[in-house]
């Protein structure tokens, strides 16, 4: 039975005494490029992109992927027409919100047009907004807030919006930029009712790693003074009753939490930040559901105070609808101890057990009534191995790799 966690106006509290979070894996293809991926209810939003060399133009196909179903391809750009795709957003009640330019040529677009589609596809406005794509080369990411208005953001913070109808109002910047590809983070968030936050996160001198919030609906209505002179909400690591670590590539993420506000990822943690003071709540560790934080592309709560997660396993080149529920831990089976030593080196003089973490929560998903516990050897544990094997105390299964270790002698021995 699921458990339903506490849920308070600033937190989602913990799950209740006796309950321990449970993960439930299915199965969702491989397609390998999926771009802006949208949760909306049980079905993915996204677009594939390739680019066709003999045209000179990228192509774009649109596709939603109900759970449990094979994904279906809805629309698509620059493979019949010279149409370029800029970005495009889900609305909560299922509405197509697409940015898209005519007629490329040259890396532009002769006009660019902003469309909302129902969940039928039919058009309900199809509106010209060329005068606002003046001088942006790309949109970064978009997303709708509350009262109707649509936010698309470029690299470099620079922040246009559109109303209800789709009429084009106007830009503003925050101080936040994309820092290439080595520790950075950049993008917009929906934090419901809080409104919509641009997220930046990078490495603030004399701080270290730092994520900083742009609320839009306040930001837009500051003139250039009053925004310099405007701090931004700062997630607070301070707070967090665990150490946050920044994963792959030293970078934290930010993951729209609609009605709980916004949730942060580091390497080891999910974590929900309060939208006041920009402390942090625990939610759960990534390894107890035998995850990694780099595979989650899309996070939303669900009605019973679970999560579905849409996962890319980079081991398995594989993607995962993942239930998450609470359940009583009475109704966990006593596990079997396993342990898998290991020994060696990967690349770089880097130890094994880093590359290895993967296969080992691989495995837990396909055997949960088993638990690795992962034991590495040094050069200087020869003696301490051989000792454990005389006394029955070695481990299950040793992986080794260009070692100190002489398998044949120890065999012998």
């Amino acid at each position: 039975a699921a458990a339903e966690n506490s849920r308070t106006e600033t937190g989602v509290g913990a799950l209740p005494e006796g309950y321990v979070w449970s993960a439930h894996f299915r199965d969702a293809g491989r397609e390998p490029d999926m771009q802006a991926p949208t949760l909306f209810g049980n079905a993915l939003y996204y677009f594939t992109l390739f680019y066709d060399i003999e045209r000179q133009i990228h192509v774009r196909e649109i596709y939603v992927q109900e759970e449990g179903e094979e994904a279906r391809q809805l629309l698509t750009y620059g493979k019949e027409d010279r149409n370029r795709l800029e970005e495009m957003e889900v609305g909560e009640d299922g509405s197509l919100y697409i940015l898209y330019g005519e007629n490329y040529a040259d890396s532009k677009c002769s006009v660019y047009k902003l469309e909302k589609l129902d969940q039928e596809l039919r058009t309900v406005y199809s509106v010209d907004t060329t005068a606002g794509m003046e001088d942006v080369k790309a949109i970064l990411d978009m997303e709708l807030g509350a009262d109707g208005t649509l936010y698309g953001m470029t690299r470099d913070g620079t922040v246009l919006y559109w109303d209800e109808t789709g009429v084009y109002q106007g830009r503003f910047t925050v101080p936040a930029k994309q820092m290439g590809t080595n520790g950075g983070t950049l993008g917009l968030a929906n934090a419901g009712d809080f409104g919509i936050y641009v997220y930046w996160g990078g490495n603030v001198e004399g701080e270290g790693n730092r994520i900083h919030l742009y609320s839009l609906e306040r930001w837009r209505e500051l003139d250039g003074e009053a925004q310099l002179n405007t701090e931004p909400l700062k997630v607070d690591f301070g707070s967090a009753e665990a150490r946050v670590i920044a994963g792959t590539y030293d970078v934290l993420m930010v993951y729209s939490g609609y009605e709980d506000g916004l949730y942060l990822s580091d390497k080891d943690h999910l974590w929900q930040i309060n939208m006041t003071d920009g402390s942090l709540e625990l939610i759960l560790a990534w390894e107890d559901i035998f995850l990694k934080a780099e595979y989650v592309q899309e996070i939303r709560r669900q009605e019973d105070g679970g999560f579905l997660l849409y996962i890319f396993d980079t081991l398995e080149q594989e993607h995962y609808w993942v239930t998450v529920k609470g359940i009583p831990a009475s109704e966990i089976p006593e596990k079997r101890e396993l342990v898998l030593g290991i020994a060696g080196e990967y690349w770089f003089n880097e130890s094994l057990v880093s590359d290895i973490e993967g296969v080992v929560l691989s495995y837990h998903r396909m055997h949960p009534e088993c638990n690795i516990t992962i034991r590495e050897y040094e050069e200087k544990a020869v003696s301490r191995f051989q000792m454990e094997l005389l006394k029955g105390e070695g481990p299950d299964i040793l992986l080794e790799r260009e070692t100190f270790f002489d398998m044949e002698d120890l065999a012998e021995k």
